[in-house]
């Protein structure tokens, strides 16, 4: 169907046509535009069928968004139970730290007692030695203050022994 209903088909066969029809045509082409216009305003009005097709498009919308919320929630659960699950773990690795530093601090209380026992047999053997030599070379005086010596070394050592205690808790003490 022809845009006009008269004689031009559009605005540049208007122009084409004699002026004086031309005038004629133009007023009834002007006419026709504002009657299509006023039919294109009427129409932007909001038909029934488009504010139902808006309503369901609304709640079309409505249900994704509450879906996405909803999903969004179950993950922000699944998250927090991973978070919970994180710092469990953080915590047993913190605790196993401080028991592997405790058992460190035993390691080195044990090795000083240790170095403190070789340092006091290294003199034992030292003095047992000396005795030795000093028997050999018919030194007995010497030989007996040398004995004499390893006793006391001895002595001193049995109550050093009985007096140094390592207890459970990794500390050393006297009895």
């Amino acid at each position: 169907m022809p845009l006009l209903s008269f004689g031009c088909r559009s605005y540049r066969d208007i122009n084409r046509c004699s002026y004086k029809e031309g005038r004629k045509q133009q007023s009834k082409a002007d006419r026709h535009c504002e009657e299509i216009m006023e039919c294109a305003m009427v129409a932007d009005e909001p038909s029934p069928k488009r504010s139902i097709e808006s309503r369901l498009q609304k709640r079309k919308r409505s249900g994704k968004m509450k879906a996405t919320v909803k999903r969004l929630k179950a993950e922000m659960v699944e998250i927090a139970e991973q978070q919970k699950h994180i710092r469990e773990g953080q915590k047993e690795v913190r605790e196993k730290f401080e028991e592997i530093g405790f058992q460190c601090d035993e390691l080195k209380k044990e090795t000083f007692l240790i170095s403190q026992q070789a340092a006091s047999n290294q003199k034992r053997l030292n003095l047992m030695f000396k005795i030795l030599k000093a028997r050999e070379e018919n030194n007995f005086h010497e030989a007996a203050s040398l004995t004499q010596s390893l006793r006391e070394c001895m002595t001193s050592k049995t109550q050093a022994n009985t007096q140094v205690v390592v207890d459970a808790s990794g500390t050393v003490g006297k009895e």
